[in-house]
C-alpha cells in the first residue's frame, strides 16, 4: 500500500500544470477581458506547494534508500564472509562473561581549617584548592576502584581566634582535621589537642615549640621552621657571603617564636644582627620598622612576616634604596613573582616540596601534573598546590594500607611507623622529635632559577631521586 501511494504521488508530480480558465493560453477570451477567479487561484497555488513538497520528500527518500541499500549490502557481504569463516572453524565457543562485583567504598570524611580572610588567606586558599583538585582528580582518574574514598566535609573559614568556637562545634561529629593554619588558633585548642579530641594531620604551622611529644594526635609533613631558617642562613652566609643581617618580624606569638628560632640559627654562624624591627599583627604598618632597619644598612634582611606586610616592606625599601638580599620563609612564596614582575627583585624563599619543573621524573610529580593540568591552565603554579597534593596522597596511601578499621588513631599510628620510605619518589621518614615526615628544604633563589636542596646540613646538586 505504501509503495502505491508513493507511486501515485510521483506520477502526480510529473503532470504538467493545467492552464487557468480564461487565461491567455486558452485562446477563448481576449487578453484585455481576462479575469481570474480568486478561489481558483488559491487552489492552484496550493497544488504547486503540494507538488514541491512531494518532490522534495521523494528526493530525500530516494537518496536514503540508495544509501541504505549500499550499506546494507556491505553488511550482508561481511556477515556472509564471517559465516563462511565460522563454518570452517566449527561451532562458536560460548564463553561465560564474569561480571565484576562492585566494591562497596567506605567514605572517610575530613575537616579542614583554612581561614579565607585575614593574614593567612593567601596560603589557605592555595592549600584548599590543592586539596580539592586532588580529591576531584583521584575520584575520576586514579583510584576509582579503591575501597576507600576521601570526602572533604567542611572548612572552617574563620580566621584566628574567631574559628575556635566553630571548630569546637565541628569536632562533635568528626575529629579528623587536615591542614591547620594559624598559631593562635592552634594554641587556643591546646587542651583539645592534648586530650585527643582533635586528630590533626599535616598542619601548615612550623614553629618548633608546637612539635612537642605531648601532641600525640598531631603529625606534620613539613619540617619545622628552624630547618627553613637554617637553609636561608646557609645560603645567605655561605653562598652569598652576607654577614650584616637585619630581621623584620611580626609582633605576635608566631613572630616572637620565629624570631627566637632565627636568632638560634644565626648564632651558630657567629653573625651579627645589626637591627631588629617589628610591625603590628594584622596590619601593613611597616614605616617604623623600615626606618629602623634602613639606618643600620644591612646587606641581608630576614622577613619573618606574612605575605602582604612583607611585600609592602620590600616595595618601600627600594624607595629608601635599601639594597641587599631579602630572604623569607615558605609563606612568602606567593609574592615572589609579583615582586619580580613589579620591581625586578628576587625574593629568596624556601619550599618544603621540590620544584615540579626540575623533578619531572618523580612518580608523584607526574601524577600531580596529570591531575592539575586543567586546573593550572589559567593559573600560576604554586608549591602550596603541590604540598596539599602530596599530603592528600599520603593520607590516601595510609588508608589503603591499614588492615583494620580506619580510625583517626589508626592513621596516626600508620604515619608514625614510616621509616625511610620511598613514597612515589619522595623520601619519607617519621621523626619523633619534631613529629614530621619530611626533613628536606629547598631554597628558591628567584623566579625561573634552579632550586637548591638543603638536607642534613648541606646543599646538594643531585636530584631528589638519588636520596631515595
Amino acid at each position: 500500500m505504501f509503495k502505491k501511494v508513493i507511486l501515485f504521488l510521483f506520477l502526480f508530480c510529473l503532470l504538467p500544470e493545467a492552464p487557468v480558465q480564461g487565461s491567455p493560453l486558452s485562446g477563448s477570451v481576449p487578453e484585455m477581458f481576462i479575469t481570474i477567479d480568486p478561489i481558483r487561484r488559491r487552489s492552484t497555488e496550493f497544488v504547486k506547494r503540494v507538488r514541491n513538497y512531494v518532490r522534495g520528500r521523494y528526493t530525500r527518500v530516494r537518496d536514503w534508500w540508495q544509501h541504505n541499500k549500499r550499506s546494507t549490502g556491505s553488511r550482508r557481504v561481511r556477515r556472509k564472509m564471517k559465516d563462511t569463516q565460522q563454518s570452517k572453524l566449527g561451532p562458536p565457543i560460548k564463553r561465560k562473561i564474569e561480571k565484576k562485583k562492585k566494591v562497596k567504598q567506605k567514605v572517610l570524611s575530613v575537616l579542614t581549617s583554612f581561614p579565607l580572610n585575614g593574614d593567612n588567606k593567601i596560603v589557605s586558599r592555595k592549600m584548599l584548592d590543592g586539596i580539592g583538585s586532588y580529591l576531584r582528580g583521584y575520584k575520576h582518574f586514579l583510584h576509582s576502584d579503591k575501597k576507600f574514598v576521601i570526602k572533604h566535609e567542611k572548612n572552617n573559614n574563620y580566621d584566628s581566634l574567631q574559628g575556635v568556637d566553630a571548630i569546637r562545634a565541628m569536632i562533635k561529629d568528626n575529629k579528623l582535621f587536615i591542614g591547620f593554619v594559624g598559631t593562635e588558633l592552634f594554641m587556643s585548642l591546646e587542651q583539645e589537642l592534648k586530650r585527643g579530641d582533635i586528630t590533626l594531620l599535616f598542619p601548615i604551622d612550623g614553629l618548633p615549640e608546637l612539635r612537642a611529644k605531648r601532641y600525640k594526635n598531631v603529625v606534620y609533613f613539613r619540617p619545622p621552621l628552624n630547618k627553613e631558617l637554617e637553609a636561608l642562613a646557609a645560603y645567605a652566609i655561605k653562598k652569598r657571603h652576607k654577614t650584616d643581617v637585619a630581621i623584620l618580624y611580626e609582633a605576635s606569638r608566631w613572630g616572637e617564636s620565629a624570631l627566637k628560632a632565627c636568632k638560634e640559627v644565626l648564632k651558630k654562624y657567629d653573625v651579627e644582627i645589626v637591627s631588629l624591627a617589628s610591625y603590628p599583627q594584622g596590619t601593613v604598618e611597616i614605616e617604623k620598622a623600615l626606618n629602623k632597619i634602613t639606618e643600620s644598612s644591612p646587606n641581608a634582611v630576614f622577613c619573618l612576616a606574612k605575605p602582604r606586610p612583607a611585600y609592602t616592606f620590600i616595595r618601600y625599601a627600594m624607595d629608601k634604596r635599601l639594597h641587599g638580599l631579602f630572604l623569607g620563609i615558605s609563606d612568602l612564596n606567593s609574592v615572589q613573582k609579583i615582586l619580580k614582575t613589579a620591581l625586578g627583585i628576587d625574593l629568596i624563599v624556601t619550599s618544603v616540596v621540590p620544584n615540579v619543573k626540575q623533578e619531572q621524573d618523580l612518580p608523584i610529580v607526574r601524577e600531580y601534573q596529570k591531575i592539575m593540568k586543567n586546573f593550572l591552565t589559567y593559573r600560576a603554579d604554586s608549591p602550596f598546590y603541590f604540598e596539599a597534593f602530596v599530603t592528600m596522597a599520603l593520607l590516601e596511601w595510609c588508608m589503603q594500607n591499614i588492615e583494620n578499621d580506619i580510625t583517626p588513631r589508626a592513621l596516626v599510628e600508620k604515619l608514625e611507623s614510616q621509616r625511610d620510605v620511598n613514597f612515589k619518589g619522595l623520601p619519607i621518614s617519621f621523626n619523633g622529635k619534631d613529629r614530621s615526615l619530611s626533613s628536606a628544604v629547598w631554597v628558591n633563589p628567584g623566579v625561573d632559577r634552579r632550586w637548591m636542596l638543603y638536607k642534613d646540613g648541606a646543599f646538594h646538586d643531585k636530584s631528589l631521586k638519588n636520596f631515595v
